[in-house]
């Protein structure tokens, strides 16, 4: 969790053992690739991921197999971080928006 998420609060330490194992290990399961459906994206995409984010290269990898996409990164974030940290995440997605072109 902490990788993930990044340390954690005592609050949260304490509630995880009520927590539903269950869900932890659905989460954590395989799932079928998306290799096979990037290439076929028509439409606008973009991607962003924290530095320190596990799944980072393979946010990466992602962007580069959907044509025309767009990807950046934040430098020093986790996962969570990513989401909660809208002042600069915002930024890319409006230029991401920006440049696109109205049909």
């Amino acid at each position: 969790m902490e990788e993930m998420f990044g340390p954690g609060s005592s609050e949260r330490k304490e509630r995880l053992p009520a927590a539903d194992l269950e869900a932890y290990l659905a989460l954590a399961q395989d799932r079928p690739g998306l290799d096979d459906i990037l290439a076929g994206m028509e439409m606008p995409c973009c991607l962003y991921a924290g530095e320190r984010d596990p799944i980072y290269p393979e946010i990466e990898a992602c962007s580069r197999n959907i044509p025309g996409a767009t990807f950046f990164s934040l430098r020093d974030l986790n996962h969570c971080d990513a989401f909660a940290r809208s002042e600069l995440v915002l930024p890319g997605v409006n230029a991401f928006l920006k440049a696109l072109k109205p049909s």
